[in-house]
C-alpha cells in the first residue's frame, strides 16, 4: 500500500532505548496519579461543597481534579520525569529521543483521559504495543524509556 510504512522501517526509525515494563509504568502510575487525585477530590469536594453534594457536584470535582492534578504533576515534572517516574526510573521522550517539555508533559496527562475511553484498554496497549505506547503517548508521540537501562536518552535540564 502506498504510503504506508513497513514494520522494518518504522522500528528503524525508533531510537534504540529499553522500554519499560508495564507494571513499572503501573507503579509510576499510581504514585503520579492516584494519591494526588484523591486528595485534590477530597480537597475540592470539601472547600466547595462540605459535607453533602449531588452527583453532579461530584463529578464536577471530578473533572477538575483531574484537570488540577494533569497540569501540577505536569508542571512539576523534570527532563520528562514526574515524582512517579523518578521513584520507579523511567522518563517519558519524544519518538526521537529527547525528554518531553513540561507543556509536552502537561499535553500527554491530559491526553490519558482518552485512554480511559474503550474500557481502559488504551492502558493496557503497552502490553503488546511494540513501541509500548498507551493511545495516549501515540496521541503525543511518546514513550516512555528505563532509565536504569545501559541505553537512556541524556537528561536535560530546564
Amino acid at each position: 500500500m502506498a504510503g504506508m510504512a513497513s514494520a522494518e522501517e518504522e522500528t528503524a526509525e525508533f531510537p534504540p532505548f529499553t522500554l519499560v515494563p508495564w507494571s513499572r509504568r503501573a507503579l509510576g502510575w499510581l504514585i503520579n496519579w492516584l494519591v494526588p487525585f484523591f486528595l485534590t477530590n477530597l480537597t475540592l469536594n470539601w472547600i466547595i461543597f462540605g459535607q453533602r453534594e449531588t452527583e453532579i457536584q461530584a463529578s464536577s470535582t471530578t473533572l477538575w481534579s483531574f484537570v488540577i492534578v494533569c497540569v501540577v504533576s505536569g508542571a512539576l515534572s523534570k527532563a520528562g520525569q514526574m515524582p512517579g517516574h523518578r521513584v520507579m526510573r523511567i522518563q517519558v521522550i519524544n519518538l526521537s529521543g529527547v525528554p518531553v517539555s513540561k507543556p509536552k508533559q502537561i499535553f500527554r496527562n491530559l491526553a490519558h483521559s482518552v485512554d480511559w475511553f474503550f474500557l481502559g484498554i488504551g492502558w493496557l496497549l503497552p502490553l503488546w504495543d511494540r513501541r509500548g505506547q498507551t493511545l495516549a503517548d501515540k496521541i503525543a508521540g511518546t514513550c516512555v524509556v528505563d532509565v536504569t537501562a545501559g541505553t537512556h536518552p541524556p537528561r536535560v535540564h530546564h
